[in-house]
C-alpha cells in the first residue's frame, strides 16, 4: 500500500509523462503483490531444493554477529546520532530553498550525445532553434487602422530583435513596407496609400500564417527563435521579451499578446514541476502517515516513525539545492517513488520493535531485536532496489539517467534512516519518554496479553 501511494501521488502532476506514470505504476506494484501472494508460496513449497543446514546456519550467525555490533553502538550513541541528523536535515532544509528546476534542452541529453552537439553545429553556423511566437491582438474596437497595426507590430519586433536572449524574428511588419511618420503633410497621405496597398494584402498575410482575422479582432504574429544552448533560462528569456512587449500594448486600447511556442511551454513546464514535486511528496507522506499511525495503533509512534522517511528526501535535495543541480522530469519523479519504497523498511522495523515490545521487553532490547530481525534483509531489498534502476544510469537521455543515480542515492539514504537513524530515535531520549512509563519499564501496546507463541518466537531465517 505504501508503496502504492508513493507512486499514486505523481498522478497529481499536470505533465502528462508523469501523471501517466503516478497511474499505471501502481497498478503494477498491486498486480506484482498479488502474483507474489498467489504464486510463490505455493511454487516455494513445489520446487524447495536440498537444506543446506549448515551453511545457513553459519550464514546466518554472521548476519547476526555484524547486526549485534553495529545495533549496540547504535544504541549507545542514540542521542548523538538524533542531533547529527537533526542538524544534517535543517542544512538540507535550507538547501531546499535554493531549489530550481530545468526542462530545457541541456537538461534532457548529455552534452557528449549526438543530438546535443548537432544543436551545437546548426546554432553556432545557422541560428537559435527554440520556437517563441507572440500573437498580438487587437480588438475591432480598439480604433487602429490595418496600417497603424502594422506599424505597432514593426515596433514590437524591433524591439525584441534588439533583446541577446532573442536570435531573430519574422512577422508582417519584416515583409512590409517602410511606415513613414505622421509628422509632415507628404507622410500622412503616404500612409492612407499604404493603408489601402495593406488592405488589398490581408490575404497574402493570412496565406503565410502571419495574419488572422475573426469576428471581433485581429491577430498577427511574430515569430521568433531563441537559443536552446546559450545558457540562459527559459524563464528568464520569456520575462525579457514581455518586458519589452507589454509597454507597447499597454498603451492601446483593445490591444493584448499571448506568448506561445515551445520556449513558453518549457518555461511553464518549469514552473509547474517544482509545485508538482511539492504537492506529490506532501500527498504522499500525509496518506502513508496516517497507513503508519493506523497499523502501529498510535499517532505518536506512527509520526516517529516517519521522521526516517523525510531524512533522504530533505538531504538528497537539500544537497541538490546548494550545489544548484536543477531538478528535471527525472528528478521530480524519484521523491515519491524513493519514498514509497523506503517506507517499507520503516514498516518492518517498527512492526518487530512494537511486536518485542509486546512480549516483555524493554526498549533497547526491542531496538536491538528488531535490527537483527530485518537488518539484513533491508539492506539486500536497497541493493536489490538500488541496483535495479542503476541500469538506467548508462542512458543517453538525460532525465533517465538522473533518475537512476538519484533513486540509488535516496534509497541508500533511506537505508541510513531507517538503520541508524530510526534505531536511535527509538533507542534514545525520544523513544524512551514515548514507549516507556514514567518508572522507566516499558508501555504495552494494544496486545495486552501476547500468546505464548509470540512470546517464544524464533528468529526467521533472512533467506
Amino acid at each position: 500500500m505504501t508503496t502504492a501511494v508513493g507512486l499514486g501521488s505523481l498522478a497529481l502532476s499536470d505533465i502528462a509523462p508523469i501523471h501517466d506514470f503516478g497511474i499505471y505504476a501502481p497498478v503494477g506494484v498491486v498486480a506484482g503483490f498479488l502474483v507474489l501472494m498467489a504464486l510463490l508460496p505455493g511454487a516455494l513449497d513445489q520446487w524447495r531444493g536440498p537444506p543446506r543446514q549448515h551453511k545457513v546456519a553459519t550464514a546466518v550467525r554472521r548476519g547476526e554477529l555484524s547486526a549485534e555490533w553495529l545495533g549496540a553502538r547504535i544504541v549507545r550513541h542514540a542521542d548523538a546520532i538524533v542531533v547529527g541528523s537533526v542538524v544534517a536535515m535543517g542544512v538540507g532544509t535550507v538547501g531546499l530553498l535554493s531549489l530550481t528546476t530545468a526542462v530545457d534542452f541541456k537538461s534532457l541529453f548529455a552534452p557528449d550525445s549526438r543530438i546535443y552537439e548537432d544543436y551545437d553545429v546548426v546554432e553556432n553556423k545557422l541560428g537559435p532553434l527554440v520556437p517563441l511566437e507572440i500573437v498580438v491582438r487587437f480588438d475591432n474596437d480598439s480604433g487602429m487602422n490595418m496600417l497603424d497595426q502594422l506599424e505597432t507590430i514593426g515596433e514590437i519586433e524591433d524591439k525584441v530583435r534588439a533583446l541577446d536572449s532573442v536570435g531573430s524574428s519574422l512577422s508582417a511588419a519584416t515583409l512590409g513596407p517602410d511606415i513613414p511618420s505622421t509628422k509632415t503633410t507628404r507622410g500622412i497621405a503616404r500612409r492612407r496609400i499604404l493603408d489601402r496597398q495593406v488592405l488589398r494584402n490581408e490575404e497574402h498575410f493570412e496565406s503565410l500564417r502571419m495574419l488572422a482575422e475573426t469576428d471581433d479582432a485581429r491577430l498577427w504574429r511574430i515569430s521568433t527563435r531563441v537559443p536552446a544552448l546559450s545558457g540562459v533560462p527559459q524563464q528568464q528569456c520569456l520575462a525579457d521579451v514581455k518586458s519589452v512587449v507589454e509597454p507597447v500594448l499597454s498603451h492601446i486600447p483593445g490591444a493584448s499578446a499571448v506568448y506561445t511556442g515551445v520556449m513558453p511551454l518549457v518555461a511553464r513546464a518549469q514552473e509547474i514541476l517544482l509545485r508538482d514535486l511539492i504537492i506529490s511528496f506532501t500527498t504522499a507522506f500525509a496518506i502513508v502517515a496516517l497507513i503508519m499511525i493506523a497499523a502501529l495503533k498510535s499517532w505518536r509512534c506512527g509520526l516517529l516513525a516517519m521522521v526516517p522517511n523525510l531524512f533522504p528526501a530533505i538531504i538528497v535535495f537539500g544537497a541538490m539545492g546548494w550545489l544548484r543541480i536543477p531538478v528535471d522530469v527525472g528528478a521530480m519523479m524519484t521523491a515519491s517513488v524513493a519514498f514509497g519504497i523506503a517506507v517499507d523498511d520503516t514498516m518492518h522495523m517498527m512492526t518487530w520493535f512494537r511486536s518485542d515490545l509486546d512480549t516483555g521487553q524493554d526498549v533497547t532490547a526491542a531496538v536491538l531485536g528488531a535490527f537483527h530481525h530485518c537488518g539484513r534483509a533491508m539492506t539486500q531489498t536497497t541493493l536489490i532496489c538500488g541496483l535495479g534502476m542503476f541500469v538506467f544510469a548508462v542512458s543517453d537521455f538525460e532525465p533517465t539517467r538522473r533518475f537512476a543515480w538519484l533513486m540509488f542515492l535516496l534509497l541508500s539514504t533511506a537505508l541510513v534512516g531507517d538503520l541508524v537513524l530510526l534505531p536511535a530515535l527509538l533507542a534514545g531520549s525520544v523513544g524512551r519518554r514515548i514507549f516507556a512509563g514514567r518508572d522507566g519499564t516499558p508501555q504495552r501496546s494494544a496486545v495486552a496479553n501476547p500468546s505464548p507463541s509470540a512470546a517464544t518466537r524464533q528468529t526467521p531465517s533472512p533467506t
